[in-house]
């Protein structure tokens, strides 16, 4: 038996726990920058408010309430929610920052009444809401989940509903996005039935082995299980974010270029995972009478997770593109072609310096999680200033 526990409107629910008066209240989070929308309340959702809106639209509803992100806040009390789950002793994958599958062999009668005290205990805990979804297979759990979410915040799926699986696009179906569902819908599969009902030779044909494994999870067969590795399915970790202003300066530009790519390496060494290549963006807004937007793609020499390494070619990318007389919105970086280990290169072309490099970035990777997060940073990053957000929330549980 799967279970999948997932936050409700997460950073808006972070945002409701320190400040009760938002409770019933149309809340959204912001983006870096307060770019656009990419958290709502449930009230905001009824204002018509969509994931990914430019927060400008939104300046016309007075009755809405806007938060700049502040995700070291979100990030702690995540933690909370995984430590929460985690005392209930059973086999736990945290999937990502507000959601976490548990596996249990209790049996069907007990599975309604955990998944209620999960529900009761980290809303205790942490004061979040969450939705408990039960299923025989993770995508069971997934599908259950958000069944839960329509309705009283538990839902347990205990055998594959004909009626449900009809119901269920199939967009909407862990591990099929809107890339692989145009696909499917061309062939006349539009449901999460019309799918199971077709046979093992078309569903692995058209959409390989993990696309025929989603296929028999919906039909109860358990085919992924918490050992597998969420992360050996990515394929990059990018980092393409908005400027506070309008940039014009090429030094400018090389400091946050040199912020983006510390940003994405650490992400790398949290998972192990090396880059082979990395791509620059550069772009000023398409609405500019005088735009202009640019990509470059570098192969390392050696696949790396090194900052300094990775920010020396990102400067140079952006040395090669950048052009003067333009005033730049956005610059962003993605590295591409992970690894879990990096090939062997032979003696030639190993780095003498490879032990050294990775002791000294795992000691800044710990000091800036025990302390705050900039306590070190590059030369090339400039002087790091906090940015200047108007409607960001305080630091309730955490030092950055």
């Amino acid at each position: 038996m799967f279970f999948l526990i997932d936050c409700n409107n997460f950073y808006v629910s972070c945002e409701r726990v320190f400040n009760p008066s938002l409770q019933k209240k149309p809340v959204v989070v912001l983006s870096n920058n307060d770019g656009c929308v990419i958290a709502r309340s449930n009230e905001a959702k009824k204002l018509g408010i969509k994931m990914g809106d430019p927060a400008f639209l939104n300046k016309d509803k007075l009755s809405l309430i806007s938060f700049s992100s502040n995700f070291s806040l979100y990030a702690d009390l995540s933690d909370r929610v995984m430590q929460t789950i985690k005392s209930f002793g059973y086999p736990m994958q945290i999937y990502s920052i507000d959601e976490a599958f548990l596996e249990c062999k209790e049996p069907p009668e007990r599975a309604l009444l955990l998944g209620k005290a999960i529900k009761e205990k980290v809303k205790k805990w942490t004061g979040i809401d969450v939705s408990v979804g039960i299923g025989q297979t993770k995508t069971l759990a997934k599908l259950s989940n958000k069944n839960a979410k329509n309705g009283n915040g538990i839902f347990f799926l205990e055998d594959p509903l004909d009626s449900l699986l009809r119901k269920t696009n199939i967009e909407d179906i862990w591990g099929i996005g809107s890339r692989l569902a145009l696909k499917l819908k061309k062939k006349g599969i539009y449901s999460a039935k019309d799918l199971i009902s077709k046979d093992e030779i078309f569903i692995k044909k058209t959409l390989g082995v993990n696309g025929l494994k989603t296929a028999l999870e919906l039909q109860g067969t358990s085919c992924f299980s918490l050992d597998d590795d969420i992360t050996s399915s990515r394929k990059s970790f990018a980092c393409c974010r908005s400027f506070y202003e309008k940039v014009e300066s090429l030094e400018k530009i090389q400091q946050t270029i040199a912020n983006h790519t510390q940003i994405v390496c650490e992400k790398l060494r949290k998972y192990n995972l090396f880059a082979e290549a990395i791509s620059i963006i550069l772009a000023t807004s398409p609405f500019d009478e005088k735009s202009y937007s640019n990509s470059i793609t570098l192969t390392l020499p050696l696949a790396s997770h090194f900052t300094p390494d990775l920010i020396e070619l990102a400067k140079w990318g952006i040395d090669k593109l950048f052009k003067k007389g333009y005033s730049y919105k956005r610059c962003g970086i993605v590295l591409l072609e992970l690894r879990k280990k990096p090939l062997q290169p032979s003696l030639l072309f190993e780095d003498p310096k490879k032990a050294q490099k990775e002791k000294v970035i795992h000691t800044v990777d710990r000091i800036n999680k025990r302390f705050d997060k900039n306590s070190i940073y590059f030369a090339a990053q400039g002087h790091l200033v906090p940015k200047p957000y108007k409607n960001k929330s305080p630091r309730y549980t955490t030092l950055n």
